[in-house]
């Protein structure tokens, strides 16, 4: 079945400014923007290198595709959502109808607590080490 041009980019219009907005809602903080400007072209470029017929030139590739995602980790990270290939997958697995794993996911994105966000902490009037606060 065949659809009318208009029908289509129609769609693809929709869809386009589904994806812009989400995207612009996803990277509002300021470190993430920032660290997406640089982690991105680095994954393309990583990714780009990896097709290359040189060794050398894959490693680096490898290098580089490993670093533009730890950068959109991080920058993520710092405003408190997931990335979006995380997402997907999310989705793709709760489609599909393994709902379980995708609450695992969630799990994943917490299991790195060297880049966690620092949570506040309470007030206290008193003096004493957090480890042995009972209040």
């Amino acid at each position: 079945m065949t659809f009318p041009r208009t029908v289509v980019l129609r769609k693809t219009k929709n869809a386009a400014v589904g994806f812009l907005s989400d995207y612009a809602k996803r990277h509002k903080h300021p470190v993430n923007s920032l660290l997406h400007i640089f982690g991105v072209p680095l994954a393309f470029f990583g990714i780009y290198k990896l097709f290359s017929s040189n060794l050398k030139e894959k490693g680096l590739g490898l290098s580089c595709l490993v670093l533009g995602y730890w950068l959109q980790f991080i920058g993520h990270r710092s405003q408190g959502n997931e990335v979006g290939e995380i997402l997907l997958v999310k989705k793709i697995l709760k489609a599909s109808g393994f709902k379980s794993r995708a609450t695992n996911l969630n799990s994943m994105g917490n299991s790195f607590s060297g880049f966690s966000r620092a949570k506040p902490r309470r007030k206290h009037r008193h003096e004493h080490r957090h480890e042995n606060c009972s209040s």
